[in-house]
């Protein structure tokens, strides 16, 4: 593992440290209630969630209804969970981006500043698709940066797909640095 790869390891389980313990004890606005819906039956038509529906999103957020009881805790507790995920991916977007043309430290640096951003430490502790969204696009985007064949560009196209079962605006942020890449 590479010091980048492991300081933003140590940065994503410490994000995890200081929010799990924190979960919302419920849901605060119409959209989660509408996810919250979408657990017990899902039913775009109802609004159970919303349109588009999110279906991977829902499928997630089900797996941990099952161990966690209450919907508003499972669904941020995904949330949260896309909060570190995205940190990982954001170091290795910026590295990415910054590749022999910044110093060493920008891309942690970076991820550092976003991830201590007030914006996104309250938006990952929310009961909605925000952050694992954001979470699963720059996962996307990293896979593309750093394809080196068509399969693996192939895979990031997968992914993107995907991405947009989760939040449907994932797809305005992975298409174009797929068609980039």
């Amino acid at each position: 593992m590479t010091t980048p790869t492991r300081a933003a390891a140590i940065l994503a389980l410490g994000f995890l440290a200081f929010h799990l313990p924190f979960l919302p004890a419920s849901l605060e606005d119409l959209d989660s209630i509408n996810f919250a819906l979408g657990l017990h039956e899902f039913d775009v038509a109802k609004h159970q969630p919303h349109p588009p529906g999110y279906p991977v999103f829902i499928v997630l957020a089900r797996l941990v209804y099952a161990v966690v009881p209450s919907e508003a805790q499972a669904l941020a507790a995904v949330s949260v969970v896309g909060g570190a995920l995205a940190i990982v991916a954001m170091v290795r977007v910026f590295q990415a981006w910054t590749d022999l043309t910044a110093p060493r430290w920008v891309p942690m640096g970076a991820t550092v500043l976003a991830a201590t951003s007030p914006l996104f430490w309250l938006t990952a502790a929310r009961p909605l698709s925000d952050t694992m969204g954001l979470a699963a696009s720059l996962g996307v985007q990293a896979m593309a940066l750093k394809a080196a064949t068509d399969a693996g560009l192939g895979v990031a196209a997968l992914g993107a797909g995907l991405s947009g079962g989760i939040r449907s605006q994932a797809i305005w942020l992975t298409v174009p640095t797929i068609l980039f890449a």
